[in-house]
């Protein structure tokens, strides 16, 4: 397997600073790849390095061919809709996405996630069905659909598309993350607990989690754990 496809399967499964130091290999030993370069700063823009992100853009526009890409219309227009917030600009270079690959899910979920910006929260699940119509085990599409569901009150919904998440890649983070939470508020604290400890060990650095697991910690009579916890949760985040 290629550094690209090393990488784009981890940015599938939102593991962007995984991803990185792959992609940036895959640049290094392919600079003239429209590909390489555009995944390159999608991976910057979902972790919020602009100026980097914006760079990369620019030089991916010098690439001969780098308009025959559909990657390359998902970085611009995950730019502009993430950082710019140039909604409609960033639409319509995804639909230029989706005209040159209408079977890669990933340009649907990004699709998906502009108009879930915009409070289109239908046209955005339309989007994130129409990926999982291409791909039934689409993490990324399964979160983002279930996401939506938890915040419309679909629980059962939203329950269901997690744990389809966590049989298919049980250390997702952020569906154990919103498992996590969504039990948690059904009072489900010890199954919270699993959730938030397998969270934890691939981002000790998430302050919230700390705290949600300081919180169950508290109702199942585990105090003292539930006071390291929130203090752990002000170490991280002061």
């Amino acid at each position: 397997m290629s550094n690209l496809e090393q990488g784009i399967k981890l940015i599938n499964k939102a593991r962007y600073k995984q991803a990185l130091p792959i992609i940036q290999k895959a640049v290094e030993s392919d600079p003239n790849n429209p590909e390489c370069s555009a995944y390159l700063a999608i991976i910057l823009i979902r972790i919020k390095r602009y100026k980097e992100a914006e760079r990369v853009i620019d030089a991916l526009r010098n690439i001969p061919g780098s308009e025959n890409y559909a990657a390359t219309f998902i970085a611009q227009g995950t730019f502009l809709g993430e950082h710019k917030k140039l909604h409609q600009d960033a639409i319509r270079l995804i639909d230029n996405a989706i005209s040159l690959d209408p079977s890669n899910p990933f340009s649907w979920v990004r699709r998906g996630l502009i108009n879930e910006q915009q409070e289109k929260y239908q046209e955005a699940l339309d989007d994130y069905n129409k990926a999982l119509e291409i791909d039934s085990q689409y993490t990324l599409a399964l979160n983002n659909r279930g996401n939506i569901k938890q915040n419309q009150g679909d629980f059962q919904g939203a329950l269901k598309d997690y744990e389809k998440i966590i049989e298919i890649d049980p250390i997702h983070f952020n569906s154990r993350k919103n498992r996590g939470q969504l039990i948690m508020d059904k009072e489900n604290y010890q199954g919270a607990l699993e959730d938030f400890n397998i969270a934890l060990e691939i981002d000790p650095d998430n302050a919230e989690l700390w705290d949600n697991r300081g919180f169950v910690k508290e109702k199942l009579g585990e105090n003292l754990g539930a006071l390291e916890d929130h203090s752990k949760a002000i170490e991280v985040d002061p």
